[in-house]
Parts: C-alpha cells; sequence; structure tokens
C-alpha cells in the first residue's frame, strides 16, 4: 500500500498506514471465501452428504 498514490482507490478504502495492507488481504480472502462457498453450492455430491446425515 505504501506505493499507491493517497488519491488511490485502495488508499481511501484502506488508509496508507500500518495494518492497510493486512485490511487489504482480509478483503479480498472474503470475497475468494464466498466465490469457493457459491461454486461448492450447486454441488450435488456436498447436498447428497447433507441428506444421508438426516437418515
Amino acid at each position: 500500500m505504501a506505493v499507491q498514490t493517497p488519491e488511490s482507490l485502495f488508499c481511501c478504502l484502506f488508509g496508507t498506514g500500518k495494518g492497510s495492507g493486512a485490511a487489504f488481504l482480509f478483503l479480498v480472502l472474503g470475497f475468494l471465501g464466498v466465490a469457493v462457498c457459491l461454486c461448492f453450492r450447486r454441488s450435488k455430491l456436498i447436498r447428497g452428504l447433507e441428506a444421508n446425515d438426516k437418515d
């Protein structure tokens, strides 16, 4: 984040101080987590495991 210009979107969202890079990393990990969950949501194998658990 230190190499970004002060007017950049990343600096406006996360700042330029200590921990701003970690904040950006958490945002990226959050989006990746949501994407993975949405991909596996459609998996019939996983839904089958859930159905077997109820029996």
